[in-house]
């Protein structure tokens, strides 16, 4: 924990380029934080989806072994999601570049819906 200006806490959140987590992808479990339209469209083989939307309700249940590396489509909703994760793990990344930076690379995407997607909160 830091502390910024006003004395209020801060945690640092370290950054993965696409570069690298293609590199990792055994070792790190990709965080998807894009609309499920997005996601189905094209995501990082083996992705999670966590739509940012979702983030507050469902991070706390978001189980997994391997750091986390989140990503989105440009790294805005990277932003949002990855320090809610933090909240409640240490290994949390933020993907430089998101899909955008994936896709111009030519790295590999899959289609179509995720099979274990964490059940979206209802109304209550």
């Amino acid at each position: 924990m830091t502390r910024a200006a006003g004395g209020r806490p801060t945690a640092r959140l370290d950054v993965l380029g696409v570069d690298e987590v293609n590199a990792r992808l055994g070792e790190v479990q990709v965080v998807d934080a894009r609309e499920p339209f997005e996601y189905e469209h094209g995501h990082v083989a083996g992705a999670r989806l966590l739509p940012w939307t979702d983030a507050w309700e469902t991070a706390a249940a978001f189980a997994s072994e391997r750091p986390l590396a989140v990503i989105c489509g440009d790294e805005v909703r990277s932003l949002l999601v990855a320090p809610i994760l933090a909240r409640t793990r240490t290994d949390v990344r933020r993907v430089t570049g998101g899909m955008v930076d994936w896709t111009e690379r030519g790295f590999g995407v899959e289609k179509g819906r995720q099979r274990d997607r964490l059940a979206c909160p209802t109304a209550g």
